[in-house]
C-alpha cells in the first residue's frame, strides 16, 4: 500500500477546516512533523486492525481534580 505525502495544501485545508489563523511560517513549520506523523498514525491503525490484536485496546487515564 502506498503512503500518501501529506503537502502544504493539506496543512493548509487542514489549518482552514479547524478555524486555525496560521502564517505561513507555521504552516511550513508543521509541515514535517505531519509528514512524520501521519504515516506513523497509518500504520498503528493497520497493526492494531490485525487479528492477533484486534482485542487490545489502549489505556489512556485522565485525572480531573480532587477525588478525595
Amino acid at each position: 500500500m502506498s503512503e500518501l505525502i501529506v503537502t502544504k495544501d493539506d496543512v493548509d485545508a487542514l489549518a482552514r477546516y479547524a478555524g486555525l489563523p496560521l502564517s505561513d511560517e507555521r504552516k511550513q513549520a508543521i509541515l514535517p512533523i505531519l509528514q512524520s506523523w501521519v504515516p506513523a498514525a497509518n500504520e498503528l491503525n493497520r497493526r492494531m486492525a490485525q487479528d492477533e490484536v484486534r482485542e487490545q485496546l489502549p489505556c489512556t487515564i485522565f485525572a480531573f481534580g480532587n477525588r478525595g
